[in-house]
């Protein structure tokens, strides 16, 4: 663990990458005080190569960078597990592409990780692929109309319908279909940029 402590502490010597990072530290436990410090990065439509110029992201990294800054400085700080990579699409196109698109956003911010630290630090990677649970989450916080179909369709319907051993319907063309398709050209609009993405997740203690 002090050698990935030591590997964040280098990272800020070396040359600052330009990607779009946001930065949160939270507490997941108030017994045993467990905090995170998360990276997430945005992609464009069908991409997975990290932009340095797409959504704010030099003033993501500023942020980043001055709270890492903080946190290898202290030296009672402690990594409390693997790091880990998460990511995403958002569902537009096919969902076997979704997936793979998904993968390739998680192997570019692992690489990012390694590029910057040690190499030899595990690290933990969850391909989401279609984050339907992430759509009906930013759906709760949003004031779409219709919000509330479109939450109760993700939550009740399943992924595939399936009638004599083939595909006849499912989650994807249900909702493509809710209101005409009015409330997925919204989503596309408003909500389905924030799915694509990946975020890269340390936990520490002190």
């Amino acid at each position: 663990m002090k050698g990935l402590i030591a590997c964040l502490g280098a990272c800020l010597l070396a040359h600052l990458p330009s990607i779009a990072i946001s930065m949160t530290v939270l507490s997941r436990d108030s017994l045993h005080p467990t905090h995170q410090v998360a990276l997430q990065v945005f992609f464009k439509t069908g991409h997975s190569i990290i932009d340095p110029h797409f959504r704010a992201n030099q003033t993501r990294i500023h942020q980043f960078f001055t709270t890492l800054h903080h946190l290898t400085d202290e030296a009672q700080v402690n990594i409390d597990s693997v790091v880990l990579v998460s990511s995403s699409a958002s569902p537009e196109g096919t969902t076997s592409s979704n997936a793979l698109l998904s993968g390739r956003r998680a192997a570019a911010m692992e690489a990012l990780f390694r590029k910057n630290c040690a190499s030899d630090v595990a690290v933990r990677v969850v391909n989401k692929g279609e984050d339907w649970e992430a759509l009906a989450s930013l759906l709760r916080s949003s004031r779409l109309d219709g919000r509330e179909e479109a939450i109760a369709l993700i939550e009740d319907t399943p992924r595939w319908i399936v009638a004599n051993g083939q595909i006849v319907g499912g989650r994807k063309k249900a909702m493509m279909e809710l209101r005409g398709g009015w409330l997925w050209q919204e989503m596309d609009r408003q909500l389905f940029p924030l799915l694509r993405q990946a975020t890269l997740t340390i936990y520490y203690s002190h």
